[in-house]
């Protein structure tokens, strides 16, 4: 009896500690927009009828995904996932697009982005995946599909922008003051006033 008395405390202190408007949870607010609406500091005005969960912040606002972890390296790497639940694609998989942060064979951090296939019991396979197709490092450095599409470790970009496989440029417009708006250094190549000399 001691112990439901408890229980039944602890329920109605949470209870207090929320504001519930028509099924929504609000932290912060007595106006919850979202299932779950969390407000510290002022509270906006726009509404939500996209979202789930909402997080406002008057101050510099930021969402927090960190991995404990005391080595990092190989796979112990912060991510988020996006994707879908229901719905299955031609290999019978549930699509998604992970973000992850992590350190992998290099000695520095990788933030990469791989489009993966997830099986049903949440389980990503590597045969119908895309691995690594933008890779930035913390020295300024973007590569792009160095891998192939394999689920394999990140490749480290060894330039500003580094690509493996084709690029193309769409709609570049003429240099009208003279300068170039395509520059390849060491190549040779420039085009200006809307000609490669």
């Amino acid at each position: 009896m001691q112990h439901y008395k408890i229980i039944k405390n602890c329920v109605t202190i949470l209870l207090l500690s929320l504001n519930l408007k028509a099924q929504n949870i609000g932290i912060g607010t007595n106006n919850p927009r979202a299932n779950v609406h969390i407000v510290t500091g002022t509270e906006g005005i726009m509404e939500f009828p996209y979202e789930s969960l909402v997080v406002e912040k008057s101050d510099d606002s930021k969402l927090g995904v960190y991995s404990t972890s005391s080595n990092p390296v190989n796979y112990k790497a912060s991510s988020i996932a996006l994707g879908y639940t229901n719905y299955k694609d031609n290999y019978g998989n549930f699509p998604s697009f992970e973000t992850q942060y992590g350190v992998w064979n290099n000695p520095g951090f990788i933030l990469r982005f791989n489009a993966l296939n997830i099986n049903t019991s949440g389980q990503y396979v590597p045969l119908n995946s895309y691995g690594n197709i933008l890779i930035m490092d913390t020295k300024g450095h973007v590569g792009i599909n160095l891998t192939q599409g394999q689920a394999v470790a990140p490749i480290e970009p060894t330039a500003n922008l580094h690509v493996n496989g084709t690029v193309k440029f769409q709609n570049l417009p003429y240099a009208s003051s003279g300068g170039n708006y395509l520059v390849v250094e060491n190549g040779k190549l420039k085009i200006s006033s809307g000609y490669i000399s």
